[in-house]
């Protein structure tokens, strides 16, 4: 379970960029739960997962993992409980690097290092066994280096190291937002795909309204730094996009400025 309590953060304060990034979040996730996040520009979507991850320290509040506060854990540290893709393809793989190299990196995170051979057969058969669900011929290209794979292959590769070892929570900040239509819709099948097949506590921040409905069990909606809407369940799978864009006026008091959101 991940729970966030009273969390703020304020960036450059005291001056006049002062940001009031989060305002006091209290959001928690059960076990399980697959929740999409939505909200305008400087909603705080992307704020709150560096949070989780440690990237920032808190300004007050704390962040607590399967009962355990770890509001004080290094990113580094948090890193071996947490899985992530960023929106930026290029983000997240080693692209000097083959494709089964990178995922022997991502098997190994938060593991001690030591002098044992490199990848064994073993690993090469479960590595082939995994990109081979990707549907993209990756598994005849293991050797190949990653800075030659396309956006999607690249982002579908970071989603697989992402969750190869069941992270306790997984962090999807805007992942398919780079990509084309066609490669944005393969790459969500396969993150639907994945975080079902193994259970993954998710929190998934998109702009496309209609993502943000259809997937998932869960959707909260934040704006100037906190959450302003949370649904689940039924009343969440019976939602439409004008349903959204109304309860935001309704809650918000303005409407949303969001082209991307608007036009998706």
């Amino acid at each position: 379970m991940l729970k966030l309590s009273h969390v703020k953060k304020t960036f450059n304060r005291g001056t006049v960029t002062e940001k009031r990034a989060l305002t006091g979040v209290d959001l928690t996730l059960a076990d399980g739960d697959f929740v999409t996040v939505i909200g305008g520009n400087g909603a705080g979507k992307s704020t709150l997962l560096n949070m989780i991850a440690g990237v920032y320290p808190l300004d007050s509040g704390t962040v607590e993992l399967d009962g355990e506060d770890i509001s004080r854990l290094s990113e580094p540290k948090r890193a071996k409980y947490l899985g992530r893709v960023f929106q930026d393809p290029m983000r997240g793989t080693a692209a000097d690097m083959q494709i089964e190299e990178n995922l022997a990196l991502a098997k190994r995170r938060g593991q001690r290092r030591t002098l044992r051979w490199g990848i064994t057969r073993a690993e090469r058969d479960e590595y082939a066994e995994l990109l081979k669900k990707l549907d993209l011929g990756l598994e005849t290209r293991m050797q190949a280096k990653v800075g030659l794979l396309s956006g999607g292959q690249r982002q579908a590769l970071t989603l697989l190291m992402a969750t190869l070892t069941n992270p306790r929570v997984l962090l999807l900040d805007e992942h398919t937002a780079a990509l084309d239509p066609k490669t944005a819709a393969k790459v969500l099948d396969l993150t639907e795909q994945i975080v079902a097949e193994r259970k993954l506590t998710t929190l998934m921040v998109t702009h496309n309204m209609n993502d943000a409905i259809r997937l998932g069990n869960r959707l909260i909606m934040m704006h100037e730094g906190h959450v302003i809407y949370d649904v689940a369940g039924e009343e969440k799978r019976a939602l439409t996009v004008p349903d959204l864009l109304q309860k935001f006026e309704e809650v918000s008091g303005g409407q949303l400025a969001n082209d991307r959101m608007l036009l998706s």
